[in-house]
């Protein structure tokens, strides 16, 4: 059974990340983050690469550049296709890059406690979960 990304993490999570290795060497499948329905992938694939990042051009656009003025946005010339895909497509790409920084943050605390978890073998204790950080760092510092 796939693990949708939005379902609440829990033990199961070990399972879908490899903590053994960073975040760099992690196994993606672009079906655990997008919606890609098996069968019509190419269909959803065209919807994304092309309607998305026009329909967040218009979105930037309203709000930038006509700053939320309905009859300022009416004036702009909305047919020039390409400009505003392009708009939308480099808004999308910085969502994507700032999630994708936000999942490698995420990552390396959770590798963090797990490793600290299994290396200690303490599975659910509050107090020793909160030096465990402190304890890695310590590990660290002896062994390399």
């Amino acid at each position: 059974m796939k693990r949708s990304p939005y379902a609440k993490k829990g033990p199961e999570e070990e399972e879908f990340y490899d903590y053994n290795t960073s975040f760099m060497y992690q196994n993606v499948q672009l079906s655990n983050f997008i919606f890609l329905p098996e069968g019509m992938e190419a269909l959803f694939m065209a919807f994304y690469v092309l309607v998305l990042p026009y329909i967040a051009g218009l979105v930037v656009i309203y709000f930038f550049i006509a700053e939320g003025n309905f009859e300022h946005f009416l004036v702009l010339d909305l047919l020039t296709v390409l400009p505003v895909w392009s708009i939308g497509y480099e808004a999308l790409a910085v969502l994507i890059l700032l999630k994708i920084v936000y999942s490698a943050v995420g990552f390396q605390v959770r590798r963090r406690r797990y490793l600290a978890r299994r290396n200690h073998g303490d599975q659910e204790s509050p107090n020793h979960t909160v030096h465990a950080d402190d304890d890695l760092l310590e590990h660290y510092k002896q062994n390399y």
